[in-house]
């Protein structure tokens, strides 16, 4: 009863599927990276496909209001996850994928993808000529301006992030740029630099290493990283960078528990704190500068754990401000269509649901109400180890049942 409950309250199923092949141009090949949810086994809706859309205001609206159903707390809080796993599934084959054609193939710059994937047009950053000037570059032409990113607004079209792609040995230099030019506050890393996709495989490069170890020059740019703190699976670095006399701080927050096709379902509070320092952070460049800069989210590819990850920290945001209900629906489809493939795999969608209901409890359990001091003390990073050997926090407060979760989620990849 519960599944068809949470099936109701998006729509019906039937007036939100097209016919998938009149809507996927093949001017884009498909990347090695991309779930095809129709093979998937646990889905049970037969003949389901994307939904074709151009990247618009109106449209966008006119859909989120046609499918948005809103959760209440208290229902998230008291969701059965395993048992909803078909109607969450469900509910990730309808929401709205914008056509290839949406996205921008720039020319000679397929080099600097890892994939074939390319960033859609409307929200791709590109590098002002103003800052490559600035940092000694006075080519102008598109070839230069490019980097495989978006920028990511809010339900109030605030800029808050920008999804990228984890940077490669040929755009790092690009990278920095970006980093310089956005003023970004903080730089989220979920991947690992190298992976093993099994234990019989040889590791596979997920990223470049892009940062030196106290200092380098980036092209123009010089980074030096002040200090280093380790946190039990994350590392946190606060890294100046200097171009021309003028400086940008900014911290660089790895966490390393987070495997391609895998779901860290057993460091969801260590998640959680990232988050929390993220927006502290924020809160401090904001109070600083009296303005506010985007945060950039990237692992390897860009759209997996990257998008999943910005969609749970802007679920976290709504869970501390709004004081009634979330919607999960709608910050997932409003990031897909800014960010092509945006949380990909049904099991990156259904760790959405189960990292905000960790939120919700444990805001619930600390009774925050202030907006101010709206983080539980036990999601803020204690005093930091200067090794990684010193130590870390334990993780043993997560929920000890999904530690016999994680193959079941994980045969949704």
């Amino acid at each position: 009863m519960r599944n068809r409950r949470l099936l109701e309250r998006r729509g019906s199923l039937a007036s939100l599927t097209i016919d998938l092949a009149q809507s996927e141009s093949r001017s884009l090949e498909p990347s090695p990276v991309h779930e095809d949810i129709l093979c998937n086994k646990p889905l049970k809706c037969q003949n389901l496909s994307f939904i074709e859309s151009n990247f618009s205001t109106a449209v966008e609206e006119t859909q989120l209001s046609n499918k948005t159903g809103l959760l209440t707390r208290y229902q998230l809080r008291h969701l059965d996850v395993m048992a909803s796993l078909s109607a969450i599934y469900a509910e990730f084959a309808v929401l709205p994928s914008p056509s290839s054609s949406s996205c921008e193939k720039v020319a000679g710059c397929s080099l600097k993808n890892r994939h074939t994937l390319w960033p859609i047009r409307e929200t791709r950053v590109k590098l002002s000529s103003t800052y490559k000037a600035l940092c000694g570059s006075t080519d102008e032409d598109v070839y230069n301006s490019y980097i495989n990113a978006n920028y990511i607004m809010d339900s109030s079209s605030k800029l808050t992030y920008i999804a990228a792609e984890g940077p490669m040995s040929n755009t790092v230099n690009e990278f920095w740029l970006m980093v310089f030019q956005e003023r970004t506050p903080a730089i989220i890393m979920v991947t690992n630099l190298e992976e093993k996709p099994s234990e019989t495989k040889p590791a596979q490069k997920k990223c470049e290493k892009y940062w030196p170890e106290s200092h380098a020059s980036y092209g123009n740019i010089g980074v030096t990283v002040l200090s280093t703190s380790f946190h039990g699976g994350v590392q946190i670095r606060h890294i100046v960078l200097n171009c021309n006399g003028l400086e940008h701080h900014t911290r660089h927050i790895w966490f390393t528990e987070w495997l391609d096709h895998c779901l860290p379902v057993q460091h969801i509070n260590q998640l959680l704190k990232v988050i929390v320092a993220m927006e502290s952070y924020r809160t401090e460049y904001q109070r600083l500068f009296s303005q506010t800069a985007p945060v950039i989210v990237h692992c390897s590819a860009g759209i997996g754990r990257t998008c999943t990850f910005i969609s749970i920290a802007m679920g976290v945001e709504q869970l501390c401000k709004t004081p009634e209900n979330i919607d999960i629906f709608s910050i997932v489809s409003r990031l897909r269509m800014q960010r092509f493939g945006a949380v990909q795999l049904p099991g990156q969608y259904v760790f959405i649901y189960l990292v905000l209901q960790r939120m919700e409890k444990i805001l619930t359990e600390f009774c925050v109400r202030n907006d101010q001091d709206r983080f539980p003390p036990c999601l803020i990073f204690p005093e930091a180890y200067d090794n990684k050997d010193s130590g870390g926090e334990d993780e043993s407060s997560d929920d000890p049942f999904w530690n016999g979760q994680v193959d079941l989620l994980c045969n949704t990849f």
